[in-house]
């Protein structure tokens, strides 16, 4: 197979961007001289799109019906996950809304990302039942939901079988709390080559693979991932955000539509008619014009002045809101919540762009020692990214990423601690401690229904509670 990388330099609407067309220029690569003919199996792929519905139907909808018409029982088009979470108007809804889009402009296989999962289980779940495509994960374990999720699908383009594969981000499940056995994304190589077992003995002529991790990262090396699987021609990639025409890894050929469906990656299969086997891949991004998401008149409505400020601002209302003795939260940027306590005439989207994940606020009971547990791995997790440490209840001591000492403002022998259910679960893996600790402690109706942290700060600030 001869693998062949050809920027696709399209028009949107008759216009070629030339700001995208340099940038693409700049990285051609030709890996064959000569194009061969046969038949074509045609696949257009998104990946993060982070809630950009404006974007996805005026931009991204258009380009997938122009390349459907084109290319007709040929075309497939995909996306790789990220999809729901990243804008206000989305997250308000918990993430509902955005996939019904997709399916109706021809997304017909989509791969869950990390961010879907920030809603919670049950909203995770209510994804999953709005997409009314195929839902790809072969690495999803969980009883709740293997009716709504496959492992692989093979799908008949051009006269040829093409399989496709969905892994997910693996310990998924450390990301947000969900009790034990309903939901774990495992590693991908025994599944992967179990998987692509299955797909060459269901007669597949081709074998693409979507992944919700970038070719770094995730756990999961791209080339050790793909190491006992040469099998796989194409993968499909997303999470990074770093956006690739086209590359080689190991025995495959790598892509990955750049975010916020600034683009559409195009892959073109070709297969010898003749010997029917697939000969080459030709794959680019089409550029798209990117559009600002409209903001709600109550989302640009101007708040009142704020009762709580400083730094600390974030776990003042967390603790005020759940009553707890206590409060933590990681604040991503000091600088930007310090301009948003500074700014008189701050909205809501505005405080959206300091706090945009959804973070429900939850809360636990705990001993003063396994506070000081808790609060010395966030402590160095926050400070590994660049992150504020605000607190309610207590004051830390700390010298770089090491926590010194704890300062109660009232001692007791139990305290309740007001904290992310992100924080709780795990981080994605990244709190291990913590969700050790928490084991077993978590109200999980609770952490379902729990507000994110800008509906509790708003509501706090705004209704004086």
């Amino acid at each position: 197979m001869i693998l062949r990388h050809k920027m696709v330099f399209e028009r949107l609407l008759g216009k070629l961007l030339p700001r995208w067309a340099a940038i693409l220029a700049g990285v051609l690569a030709v890996w064959s001289c000569t194009r061969l003919t046969g038949a074509e199996v045609v696949i257009a792929a998104t990946a993060d799109l982070h809630g950009c519905a404006q974007q996805f139907q005026q931009r991204i909808a258009p380009l997938i019906g122009q390349l459907h018409r084109q290319h007709g029982d040929s075309f497939i088009y995909v996306d790789v996950g990220d999809t729901v979470q990243g804008t206000l108007a989305i997250q308000q809804k918990r993430g509902a809304g955005m996939l019904p889009l997709l399916y109706a402009a021809g997304c017909q296989l989509w791969v869950p990302g990390n961010h879907e999962l920030e809603f919670g289980f049950n909203a995770f779940r209510n994804l999953l039942q709005e997409f009314h495509g195929t839902t790809l994960a072969a690495n999803l374990h969980s009883m709740t939901l293997r009716e709504l999720v496959q492992p692989y699908v093979l799908r008949e383009l051009g006269g040829y079988k093409i399989a496709f594969i969905g892994l997910m981000l693996r310990d998924m499940n450390n990301c947000f709390p969900i009790p034990a056995g309903h939901f774990q994304t495992l590693g991908g190589q025994p599944v992967l080559r179990r998987t692509v077992k299955a797909a060459r003995e269901a007669g597949a002529d081709a074998i693409v693979l979507l992944r919700h991790v970038g070719k770094y990262g995730g756990k999961e090396n791209l080339n050790t991932l793909l190491k006992n699987t040469p099998e796989v021609d194409l993968v499909i990639g997303a999470h990074s955000h770093i956006a690739d025409g086209g590359s080689k890894v190991g025995n495959s050929w790598y892509v990955q539509p750049p975010a916020h469906g600034s683009g559409v990656v195009k892959a073109v299969l070709v297969f010898d008619d003749k010997n029917r086997r697939l000969t080459q891949i030709e794959t680019g991004i089409i550029p798209l014009e990117q559009l600002p998401e409209p903001e709600s008149e109550q989302d640009k409505a101007i708040l009142k002045a704020w009762p709580l400020q400083g730094l600390n601002m974030p776990a003042l209302c967390m603790k005020k809101f759940t009553g707890s003795d206590l409060a933590l939260y990681a604040v991503s940027s000091a600088d930007k919540l310090q301009r948003l306590l500074q700014n008189k005439q701050k909205s809501r989207a505005d405080c959206f762009k300091v706090f945009p994940y959804f973070d429900p606020v939850i809360t636990v009971r705990l001993s003063g020692r396994e506070v000081m547990h808790i609060v010395r791995e966030y402590t160095a997790f926050a400070h590994k990214r660049q992150q504020f440490i605000a607190t309610a209840g207590f004051r830390i001591m700390t010298a770089g990423s090491r926590l010194q000492d704890i300062v109660f403002d009232q001692e007791r022998k139990e305290y309740t601690l007001a904290i992310s259910a992100y924080a709780a679960a795990g981080a994605g893996g990244q709190l291990p401690g913590i969700r050790r600790i928490l084991s077993g402690r978590i109200d999980f109706d609770q952490a379902e229904n729990a507000p994110g942290i800008l509906d509790v700060i708003l509501k706090v600030q705004e209704e004086n509670l």
